[in-house]
């Protein structure tokens, strides 16, 4: 009984992270990809909205990319607001990843 790979499913569903069924919702552990067709474990380069919900390649107005890079954030908290206003930052002058480590 073997299980078949599925390309797409009804409009008011989605593929499974194992791509072998329709699913009517994620699990709470995983997110629907950029297309909003897929369930996925990961948004690769991409963001995660702020709902947690879903991939997206920009955060909304209003909404800021988290210091990591990964998600979206309604303030950034303790953080600094990037020159842009897209962007919570460590510190001014910076795009860099603050996590990334120095190869010396």
């Amino acid at each position: 009984n073997n299980s078949q790979c599925i390309q797409n499913c009804p409009l008011d569903q989605y593929i499974s992270i194992d791509q072998t069924s329709c699913v009517t919702q994620c699990p709470t552990y995983a997110f629907l990809d950029l297309l909003g067709k897929s369930c996925t474990l990961s948004c690769g380069d991409n963001l995660l909205n702020f709902e947690g919900t879903q991939c997206t390649k920009v955060c909304p107005n209003g909404q800021f990319i988290n210091s990591t890079h990964t998600k979206c954030a309604k303030s950034c908290g303790n953080l600094l607001i990037s020159q842009d206003l897209k962007s919570c930052v460590h510190s001014c002058n910076t795009n860099e990843l603050i996590n990334s480590t120095a190869t010396t």
